[in-house]
């Protein structure tokens, strides 16, 4: 006859695993916020805390080096030939369509001549640390790959860029002649981010903007249109030519789209903002935010280093200050790093503000003017050989 065990009380194992995978589904439940929940924290649009601010904007440190003395000018060290350099879009990667799949909220192409290490290594030390530090953000340096004729950089210059780019790993070289011809990178550029990455918005950018990149995101994620918006400094004078100024020009999605998918027919010009004006003119329904007076292009108030030091704030004030050259983009940002950070951050309404539509007629200035220059297609890669390689305002 057998005997019957007694019963005894099991004890139950939560194994290590099922536990991780419990805590790893609480923490992605918190942290990808529900629309209802977003609607609950933005209850009242206008405003938004810094508390919540910091759990949507990263603040870990820069990974980017910043000492340009890493630099290598020595040709043993790395190959002069340009064709092992390449930055055509089809070449740069071997699967491009899984690099795409990264989702942003905003992809920054800033234009910098190939000689301005300068202006780069200052973006780098300063605004570009918090640009690196956020993950849903991605910040690119595009140079000249070729001359304004249409041929290849060789030599040093070249190598020099080169081993920027390996050191950084922030800086692309553009495939289309350089110099002048504004237009033709601008949609270079536009068509790389595109094919590499999923973004929200791109902010084409001079290399001697100083940007409030933490405001910036913020805006764009919480308070800007996603669909027909752009973004900049208007030119109001002229009934003619009222255009937003390229140096900084923000566009949604949409709107890249629509300019890759009609480039077959659309004029380039010297100045990508004019070619800009004439791009725009076939999208219905377009949100223009004429910001002049948060980006200043004329830097009114922060024109001398004796004004600039009574400050105690930088962003408070404005989101963005044009001709801010290395001297003074290191200034502006030591202020900015000791301001006191708002305890909330009060919207900024989207205005335009000028008594003029948007217009563009590149017969406005006359041939005698620099601004002058007949459009021509875009698709036939035009060439402008104005003296070579165009580095900007000189400044100091």
């Amino acid at each position: 006859m057998m005997r019957s065990r007694p019963i005894t009380k099991r004890k139950v194992v939560v194994s290590a695993s099922v536990l991780l995978i419990f805590m790893v589904s609480i923490f992605l439940i918190v942290y990808n916020i529900s629309p209802e929940t977003k609607k609950h924290i933005l209850s009242f649009p206008e405003r938004i805390t810094t508390e919540y601010l910091s759990k949507r904007l990263s603040t870990k440190p820069t990974r980017i080096s910043t000492s340009p003395t890493r630099i290598s000018t020595n040709p043993s060290k790395i190959s002069a030939n340009p064709k092992k350099m390449s930055a055509n879009p089809k070449k740069m990667s071997a699967n491009p369509k899984k690099l795409s799949e990264r989702e942003l909220l905003l992809f920054v192409g800033i234009h910098s001549a190939p000689s301005r290490l300068d202006r780069r290594n200052a973006i780098r030390e300063t605004w570009m640390k918090e640009c690196q530090s956020n993950p849903n953000a991605i910040c690119r340096f595009f140079t000249d790959g070729q001359d304004p004729n249409g041929k290849v950089l060789q030599g040093e210059k070249r190598i020099k860029l080169e081993n920027e780019s390996r050191v950084y790993g922030d800086l692309f070289l553009t495939e289309v002649p350089g110099g002048v011809n504004f237009a033709v990178k601008y949609l270079w550029m536009l068509q790389w981010a595109k094919e590499r990455y999923d973004f929200q918005y791109f902010l084409r950018l001079d290399d001697d903007y100083f940007i409030c990149f933490r405001k910036l995101m913020l805006e764009l994620e919480f308070f800007r249109p996603k669909k027909k918006f752009q973004w900049g400094w208007l030119h109001c004078e002229l009934p003619a030519a009222t255009w937003l100024d390229e140096a900084f020009y923000l566009v949604s999605k949409d709107i890249v789209e629509s300019y890759l998918s009609r480039r077959d027919t659309l004029l380039c010009h010297v100045w990508e903002s004019q070619a800009i004006g004439y791009w725009t003119k076939n999208i219905s329904d377009l949100t223009t935010f004429a910001d002049n007076r948060r980006l200043l292009h004329k830097q009114t108030g922060f024109s001398s280093e004796q004004e600039v030091l009574k400050r105690t704030e930088i962003c408070h004030s404005v989101l963005a200050i044009h001709k801010s050259y290395p001297e003074k983009m290191r200034l502006f940002w030591s202020i900015y790093e000791k301001e006191d950070k708002p305890v909330a951050y009060q919207e900024v309404k989207i205005s335009y503000g000028c008594r003029y539509p948007l217009a563009m007629d590149y017969r406005t200035w006359g041939k005698k003017s620099i601004w002058f220059s007949e459009p021509k297609l875009c698709k036939d890669n035009p060439v402008w050989d104005r003296n070579g390689e165009y580095k900007g305002r000189q400044g100091h």
